[in-house]
């Protein structure tokens, strides 16, 4: 004979029964703790139908008999005896009886637990504009407005019916009875959205059924974990925490209690956790993944040290069936065990830069993290160990391997990680099967996806500064300032320039900063908001003091600060992959031939040549009408090559910068035929051009620049050819040995100045590297 039925009920009934007194909660149920988050989240679930989960009732009247209460503010007869009690669901159901079915606001608390009184409602105006659900379901206070300016300003007065059907504001305690607000949006003239509004959101409400598991009267405690392996069977979808905690009840172990605390004198498991604030977002299933991964593992490893052979092994595993296999003599010899393996996850993370729980790429990796460091203990901090936890953990986040179907990799990832803690030839199969590449940052658009986040902690864990206050944008996080990921190039200017909005939006046009800094921006080219920030009496940063603040955000300066946003996307795209692959401790397969969204197309060079030809000589441009043919004198004269080394050098020390040979001071291509005629007839080609260059480079400054900071190209102009070498930024500073009139030699120090090249003096060269070259 059955104990129990599997059956779904309308919502509206549900409700009802719970106001009438017929649904009550035994007196053991903890109080209801959902928030204000919670609380939004599932409404919105059900008005896009989606599935929030079964309830489990029990008839009263068998020999089971409990203490019994009413629903949260629901108040009823105290003799009223109720005929079915809510075994589960109690958040969800108090959640939507208060919400739903009660007129007074609902008291709930706010992310920090403290206690507050609010209305919901529904948007009616985003909901039609095609908004995420998300953001059209909000709260507001007892008094019913919308406030800013610490509530002196009133931004949205919902405070009556008329006023709400004004704004299009709809309270979701007249969801289940909307006849009234129906009636004066038919007076005002708003029932044309009224009636697309019921509809989408209205409509999904009033059909919604709740999956129902009612046990009979005739229910023993000890069926029910039967009851609960039944009911899966029979579809139902319910979780591991509750069908493990109605396992571990059978054996007189309140596993809801140990996870939430009872609310009085004891402190759950999830709130000792969460006094680690990045660790907010672990999860019941989270942390019983965990238990039965170490379970299992220990099962492994004990049977190979009985000597057996690798096809009897117990396998490695933490997938739902090995999960409800867990016994409460297993939970109990991990749990406190990895309790502390997730302190220790929230300190690595910590020194990985992580502050926020939101900014973890991936929750699902925490759970193999926990494990791994629950076998660790203090061993973690051990350098070498250190940096293959840290090499395993990015590997996993930038090869955006922990997105779905993730439990065997969880499996694998404890078993190769504590081999390779011992043996570093065996490097687990996370590392080996991550890769990036490097068009994956041309799609990287927002925060939902793991390898933004991650992208964006790898830049304050370089040391990005912020550039206005005199901070690492680390520590104003620590420090828990407002921070913004906010576009360098703002879209205001981008879209002036026609740059599509998916360049604009990528990561590389964005970077963590301040929201003071990001109000600086506003909408200028970086060239004028710099200048602006740096000029701000609070601030007085000099050009090389910002010039660092832009490197720590792996930004080219030359290119920043001359607006030039093709250079800056290739240079910064090269930054972010040779960041990327360090992390993943693959530097040595850094991909270095690459460039995106189609900036290397032959249209793209083209138009990139012509522009420079279009612009004026400035710090990082500069035109030579020839390497050593003097035009004055009609003469070869080789002495002009030490202007182009000159040249090559100034552009090293400061920006970087584009030299054009064979492009006169008015921006004439005249072409190399001058310098060639210098040159035997048979090396008058441009092969012979760029090796003589290069040997004065490699005279002067090595072979290792002339391979490394420089490329030479030889673009062609309706015709004509000239020469363009491009120069990196310099990391170290370079020197020239310059003999004077007299002949005699010194080593002198080069700058961009403008649209020229200066000689420093020696207490000018000692202050300027200093600052410059701070590396040094």
């Amino acid at each position: 004979m059955s104990t129990f039925d599997s059956t779904k009920i309308p919502l509206r009934e549900v409700i009802d029964d719970i106001k009438k007194g017929n649904f009550q909660l035994p007196d053991f149920q903890r109080g209801w703790v959902w928030d204000d988050e919670h609380v939004r989240s599932l409404l919105v679930s059900i008005a896009r139908s989606f599935p929030v989960g079964a309830i489990m009732t029990l008839a009263t009247g068998g020999d089971i008999r409990f203490q019994v209460r009413p629903v949260e503010n629901v108040k009823i007869d105290s003799e009223k005896e109720p005929d079915t009690l809510i075994l589960d669901g109690q958040q969800r159901l108090t959640s939507l009886t208060q919400v739903l079915g009660l007129e007074g606001p609902v008291n709930t608390f706010d992310n920090k637990k403290s206690k507050i009184e609010r209305y919901y409602y529904v948007d009616i105006k985003k909901i039609l504009e095609g908004a995420d659900y998300d953001e059209a379901f909000y709260s507001v206070g007892k008094e019913k407005k919308v406030t800013s300016n610490f509530g002196r300003n009133v931004e949205l007065d919902i405070s009556t019916i008329d006023k709400e059907v004004s704004e299009l504001q709809f309270p979701c305690n007249q969801i289940l009875d909307y006849d009234d607000w129906q009636d004066r949006c038919y007076e005002l003239g708003k029932f044309k959205e009224f009636k697309a509004f019921k509809k989408a959101v209205l409509e999904p409400f009033r059909d919604y059924q709740i999956p129902v598991i009612a046990l009979n009267k005739t229910t023993t405690k000890e069926a029910v974990c039967l009851v609960f392996e039944k009911v899966n069977t029979g579809g139902v979808s319910l979780t591991a925490f509750e069908l493990i905690t109605a396992s571990f009840a059978a054996d007189g172990y309140n596993l809801r209690e140990d996870w939430y605390g009872n609310g009085d004198s004891s402190i759950g498991r999830l709130a000792r956790l969460k006094e680690e604030k990045i660790l907010g977002g672990v999860q019941t299933t989270d942390f019983l993944q965990a238990v039965t991964l170490l379970h299992t593992y220990d099962l492994n490893q004990k049977a190979r040290e009985l000597g057996k052979a690798d096809n009897q092994l117990p396998g490695i595993s933490c997938k739902r069936k090995a999960m409800l296999n867990l016994q409460l003599a297993d939970y109990q010899k991990w749990a406190e065990k990895l309790e502390s393996g997730f302190k220790l996850v929230a300190k690595f993370l910590q020194k990985e830069c992580f502050f926020s729980s939101k900014d973890i790429p991936y929750r699902t990796q925490l759970v193999p993290l926990a494990a791994i460091m629950t076998h660790l203990g203090e061993r973690w901090l051990q350098p070498k160990v250190y940096d293959r936890l840290s090499q395993w953990f990015w590997c996993g986040v930038m090869g955006e391997l922990y997105g779905s179907a993730v439990e065997n990799r969880f499996a694998n990832d404890i078993e190769d990680f504590l081999i390779w803690v011992n043996d570093e030839t065996k490097a687990p199969r996370t590392v080996f099967d991550a890769s990036f590449h490097p068009s994956r940052l041309e799609t990287l658009r927002t925060r939902n996806s793991a390898a933004y986040k991650g992208l964006n902690i790898l830049t304050l864990r370089n040391g990005a500064k912020d550039f206005y206050w005199k901070a690492g944008v680390q520590e104003l996080d620590l420090m828990e300032a407002r921070l913004e990921i906010h576009h360098l190039f703002p879209k205001k200017w981008c879209a002036a320039k026609g740059v599509s909005k998916k360049i604009t939006d990528s990561v590389i046009n964005k970077t963590p900063i301040s929201f003071k800094a990001n109000r600086k921006i506003g909408g200028d080219a970086p060239s004028g908001y710099l200048q602006k920030i740096q000029k701000d009496e609070q601030v007085g940063l000099t050009d090389i003091e910002m010039d660092q603040i832009l490197d720590s955000h792996l930004i080219d300066p030359g290119a920043f600060r001359t607006n030039n946003f093709t250079q800056f996307l290739n240079l910064r795209s090269i930054e972010l992959v040779n960041l990327i692959y360090r992390a993943m401790g693959k530097e040595e397969k850094t991909p270095t031939d690459f460039a995106l969204f189609g900036y290397d197309s032959k249209e793209q060079s083209q138009k990139s040549v012509l522009d420079k030809l279009a612009s004026e000589e400035s710090e990082v441009l500069e035109f030579k009408s020839t390497l050593r043919w003097d035009v004055k004198q009609d003469v070869k004269n080789t002495k002009l090559e030490d202007i182009i080394i000159k040249t090559i050098a100034a552009f090293n020390n400061r920006y970087g910068g584009t030299l054009m040979i064979g492009v006169d001071d008015d921006k004439n291509v005249l072409g190399l035929d001058l310098d060639y005629q210098t040159f035997k007839e048979a090396d008058r080609n441009t092969d012979h051009y760029e090796i003589h260059i290069r040997n004065l480079v490699n005279d002067r400054f090595g072979t290792d620049f002339a391979t490394s900071q420089m490329t030479i190209s030889f673009p062609n102009i309706e015709g004509v050819e000239f020469c363009q070498i491009d120069v990196k930024r310099g990391k170290v500073p370079k020197y020239l040995e310059v003999a004077n009139k007299h002949g005699v030699k010194s080593s002198t120090f080069y700058v961009r100045s403008g649209n020229s090249s200066q000689a420093l003096s020696v207490e000018e060269v000692a202050n300027y590297v200093k600052e410059r070259f701070p590396n040094l």
